[in-house]
């Protein structure tokens, strides 16, 4: 259980960059403000990309940080929210990794399935690690109280994804749970367990 804390920890580290998004602007009165609406930003992005809106040009995105400024009730010039719309600028996205949580149970996993499917370009993986501590801090599971589709292609992809030998129970507990209709939510990882794992 050590390793998988660690690893966590260490997985944990490499997403601290968060904590500086929006961080290093010069955007007058906003600078006190500029790590809340690049997050709120991202999110809505993020939130744009798994709902398939296309809306995300950079005209988009400067619409969209216009009306999160106006949303938090602040006045900004036309220029401040430019500078702020720069997420298609963070990252050579073909060179990065990106790693997925969501929660255990069938639509969690189809999201992920989804996602490498349409951007098989890009280096998306699971975030194993994350995965292992909600497994071990999520019990038994609960039950699923809505219908959900099984794939079973979805269920392989998942299963591959876990297919080192020190991963055999975890590949073990993600099949119970998806025959016995069982989840596990993201929220089991809360808050002052990230914390716990980044201090």
């Amino acid at each position: 259980m050590a390793d998988i804390s660690s690893g966590l920890h260490d997985r944990l580290k490499k997403t601290s960059a968060i904590s500086q998004l929006g961080r290093g602007f010069d955007i007058g009165e906003l600078n006190d403000y500029s790590h809340e609406i690049s997050l709120y930003l991202l999110l809505k992005v993020f939130r744009r990309e798994i709902n398939n809106n296309q809306n995300r040009s950079k005209n988009d995105l400067i619409e969209m940080t216009g009306n999160i400024i106006n949303e938090m009730k602040l006045d900004a010039s036309l220029e401040q929210i430019k500078s702020l719309s720069f997420l298609e600028e963070i990252a050579d996205i073909g060179n990065v990794e990106i790693y997925y949580a969501g929660d255990i149970d069938p639509s969690g996993f189809l999201i992920y399935y989804s996602l490498k499917k349409k951007y098989s370009d890009y280096n998306i993986q699971l975030f194993n690690d994350f995965y292992k501590e909600m497994l071990k801090r999520g019990g038994r599971g609960y039950n699923i109280k809505t219908n959900q589709n099984k794939n079973k292609f979805v269920l392989e992809t998942i299963l591959q994804d876990f297919k080192e030998n020190e991963e055999i129970n975890v590949r073990k507990k993600i099949n119970y749970l998806w025959k016995n209709n069982l989840r596990i939510p993201q929220e089991v990882i809360t808050y002052e367990v990230l914390e716990s794992e980044l201090s």
